[in-house]
């Protein structure tokens, strides 16, 4: 007798962000290698049409997987038009992302990687 199972593939995991005064900020996703299957986009253009997320001056951002990536992986990018491979970010905690003490818009990529592949989010706030 033969018993013939099927791979379970995970799902692609999902982002949250929230920020210290406790605001979701909405998530896009910008591209994965998931599974051998990829898809490319660019941050600023995923999330060009979606309202900032207005936070406050220096205020942290709690990044939150459904499900663990691999050890030391989750890293961070700000985005600016001078910079076309954006600016990497240090992380605290290794889950959260501190905004500026500028006031202004600023996007931000989010990527991880897990035994099934990688994937990069990204977010936009408006710091005052």
């Amino acid at each position: 007798m033969m018993v013939i199972t099927g791979c379970s593939e995970r799902p692609l995991p999902k982002l949250k962000v929230t920020s210290e005064s406790n605001v979701q900020l909405p998530v896009r996703l910008v591209s994965y290698m998931w599974n051998h299957e990829p898809t490319y986009g660019n941050p600023s253009d995923v999330v060009k049409n979606i309202k900032a997320s207005v936070v406050s001056k220096g205020e942290l951002l709690k990044i939150d997987f459904d499900y663990l990536p691999k050890e030391d992986s989750i890293g961070s990018h700000l985005w600016i038009e001078s910079e076309p491979r954006g600016i990497k970010q240090e992380l605290i905690d290794n889950s959260n992302l501190k905004v500026p003490n500028e006031a202004g818009e600023y996007i931000y990529s989010i990527d991880a990687t897990w035994d099934e592949g990688s994937v990069s989010y990204a977010i936009k706030v408006k710091v005052e």
